[in-house]
């Protein structure tokens, strides 16, 4: 196996999409006329013909001319991430699930699309008319759900939401990528895929999917409160479609990839790196080297790995930071885009290449993390008192506080209630690979404590553009306290809880590069209160 660098290629920012205080805002709807649901609905019940295509083995797709390139061949031309292009061998886990290019006939829609069966990661590619121009800043995305039970299935909610919310179903996620929209051209977007259990149950009527293709100008872009002037990166917004005209609101997350190296004096001036702050940089260099050793640092949610003979690993890396932006969307590139069926629906024929079901895994419910707040009164009716030890006060630790003081003691303990973790595996996985290294950690924003005799205990990480506080095991308290001696006792605020990270490796059973994936789910909080009073 070729030695791999430890400083990787292709990582995904995560951001929060602000405000802008532009003229010209994206503005929000993700709400469609009952007419477009109904027609949208129609669409679902047939899907479009699907051809064979030996990618790995060819220089052009079938066409009847025979001059399509693939797009990771020399002379192709290309919108494509760096860290994706080379990035298909079926050695890695690269499945076709459908293509419409064909020898005889050209499909209205040219595109072919593959699924990483170890990553949980769907990727379209998609060729443009060579005969249409669209003038835009950037090229767009969707993925839709189409059919009856598109608002039931969990299965975009990783591709969705940046913290994933077991409570609800997203039917679509979509990016913009930094790329102008060209004729004659390549593009890919890849979406991470939850597993649906009751995929096996349904047919390509109730539940499909639908790619768009599109454009977008933007007039101004805000990157942590600097003006940039234009996107180095790809975002990903939370409920939002970047490719319906003018369905597009800021205000919630997003996510931006770039193509870093790990080394500012190496990075070009296509990504991000030098529009972000040190801390960011910083914790991005930490998710990285953390990831690539199987550790969840600095991070919400990522895979990791996966490339068996190259010089660099699969990196795909979810950090938080901000941005605001302005500008106008323009026509989607062939309405409706295409139709195509998901794989792994059972007794129904799909008409895909590759049948077993997406995603790696999903849970059953939210996460539970209990949260026991006590106050301890302290009364010291026995203890004879002494000189402080190093550190301390006077008659404090090292030694007794002194007959009649009282003592008061706030806490505040978070654990996860590891009962609560039922995951979803994929039986059509674990059939292939196995499961190793699971773990589970809070994570929370690090509480202001500067300046207070509040004490926390938990490993401090920088989360993109936030500092957190997260472990199995967190903790947040005030040192004692003689009240009777007129000092006032801190009381720690309860910590603000973003969710539950979940890591762990993929290991596949024939020996391939191992997979490590985190995500991080929104979890509920059982709350208990004690309140005690002791005589010592």
């Amino acid at each position: 196996m070729i030695s791999k660098k430890l400083l990787l290629t292709g990582v995904t920012v995560l951001m929060v999409l602000l405000s802008s205080c532009s003229k010209e805002p994206l503005t929000n709807s993700n709400s469609k006329s009952t007419l477009e649901n109904e027609l949208t609905y129609l669409k679902a019940t047939v899907p479009i013909e699907s051809y064979a295509l030996d990618w790995e083995n060819v220089d052009e797709v079938p066409s009847p001319d025979g001059d399509i390139r693939l797009p990771w061949q020399a002379a192709s031309s290309v919108g494509i991430n760096n860290n994706i292009l080379h990035d298909y061998s079926s050695e890695d886990g690269w499945e076709l699930i459908y293509s419409t290019f064909d020898e005889n006939s050209t499909a209205d829609h040219l595109f072919f699309t593959l699924y990483n069966k170890y990553r949980g990661v769907i990727r379209t590619y998609f060729y443009t008319d060579p005969t249409s121009e669209i003038s835009s800043s950037y090229v767009t995305s969707t993925i839709n759900l189409l059919g009856s039970q598109s608002f039931n299935s969990p299965i975009l909610n990783f591709a969705d939401q940046t913290v994933i919310d077991v409570n609800s179903y997203s039917s679509s996620a979509s990016m913009v990528q930094p790329f102008q929209f060209s004729r004659a051209t390549w593009y890919a977007f890849e979406y991470e895929l939850a597993y649906d259990e009751n995929i096996d149950l349904l047919s390509f009527s109730e539940l499909s999917q639908q790619w768009k293709l599109g454009s977008v100008n933007i007039s101004s872009v805000d990157l942590n409160g600097s003006s940039k002037g234009e996107i180095n990166g790809t975002i990903k917004s939370d409920n939002k479609d970047f490719s319906s005209n003018g369905n597009v609101s800021s205000g919630d997350s997003s996510n931006m990839s770039s193509n870093f190296s790990g080394d500012e004096n190496q990075d070009k001036g296509s990504n991000i790196w030098k529009d972000l702050g040190g801390a960011v940089k910083d914790g991005i260099l930490g998710a990285i080297k953390g990831g690539v050793q199987g550790a969840a640092t600095n991070l919400l949610s990522g895979i990791f790995g996966g490339q068996t003979e190259t010089t660099t690993e699969y990196v795909k890396l979810d950090i938080k930071t901000d941005i605001a932006m302005s500008g106008t969307i323009e026509s989607s590139h062939g309405a409706g885009g295409p139709n195509i069926p998901f794989p792994g629906y059972g007794a129904s024929s799909s008409g895909v290449a590759y049948d077993e079901a997406p995603g790696v895994f999903y849970l059953q419910n939210r996460p539970e993390i209990d949260h026991v707040k006590r106050f301890r009164t302290l009364i010291h009716s026995n203890n004879p008192g002494g000189p402080g030890g190093p550190g301390g006060f006077d008659g404090g630790i090292g030694g007794g506080i002194g007959f009649g003081n009282i003592e008061e003691i706030h806490t505040n303990n978070y654990s996860i209630d590891e009962n609560s973790i039922n995951v979803i595996w994929n039986p059509d996985l674990l059939a292939i690979a196995d499961i190793e290294d699971f773990n589970t950690e809070i994570v929370s924003i690090y509480p202001e404590i500067e300046g207070t005799n509040i004490r926390v205990s938990g490993k401090e990480e920088q989360i993109g553009d936030f500092e957190a506080l997260t472990g199995q095991h967190l903790y947040t308290g005030s040192n004692s306290t003689l009240v009777n001696s007129g000092e006032i006792a801190s009381v720690p605020d309860d910590l603000e809880i973003v969710g539950v990270r979940i890591s762990f490796k993929v290991v596949p059973k024939n020996g391939d590069s191992p997979v490590f994936i985190v995500k991080t789910f929104k979890s509920d909080i059982d709350f208990s209160y004690t309140q005690e009073t002791e005589n010592i």
